[in-house]
């Protein structure tokens, strides 16, 4: 996961802690200040990499858990 290639501590503290726990996601940034992430199967999720909301974090979180729990149904 390269999260080497945020700017700041913010973005790279947000990744570390919303990918803690899931497997198989990788990591990219855009040109816009947003991270994109892209799941196991393919699943592309955009999140801001400055979130102005204080629960954006936690939204996040359940929705890459969503995701993830989708997935593995589906399989």
């Amino acid at each position: 996961m390269p999260v080497d290639k945020f700017g700041g501590g913010r973005g790279r503290k947000l990744v570390r802690t919303l990918l803690a726990g899931t497997e198989g996601w990788t990591v990219a940034t855009t040109n816009g200040n947003h991270i994109r992430l892209t799941g196991p199967a393919g699943e592309l999720v955009f999140i801001a990499a400055t979130p102005s909301d204080f629960r954006a974090l936690q939204n996040n979180r359940a929705l890459l858990r969503r995701i993830t729990r989708q997935t593995q149904t589906r399989s």
